[in-house]
């Protein structure tokens, strides 16, 4: 979601099937390529990550809470996956 005019931005899904019990973590890879917002128009970003779990005693869905940022090397924990994207 762009949060500086509150447009919604892209949608991906993904399906996969896990065995039981399920692995106590699950990687889910973000990639995102922003468009370049020009010289004087930065934008604020905020991705959400939710995962549906389908069970047919009880389905319910989790949200990210770690973060793993690759640039810095650094495990982020409890905080909105925000990012700021200008230009130099």
């Amino acid at each position: 979601m762009n949060l500086t005019n509150v447009t919604d931005g892209p949608d991906d899904f993904r399906q996969a099937v896990f065995t039981s019990p399920a692995p106590d973590y699950t990687l889910l890879d973000f990639w995102f390529q922003a468009p370049d917002p020009g010289p004087t128009k930065p934008r604020v970003m905020e991705a959400n990550l939710t995962a549906d779990i389908l069970n047919m005693a009880q389905p319910y869905a989790a949200f990210a809470t770690t973060i793993v940022d690759v640039d810095q090397w650094k495990v982020l924990e409890d905080i909105p996956m925000r990012y700021l994207i200008y230009r130099k």
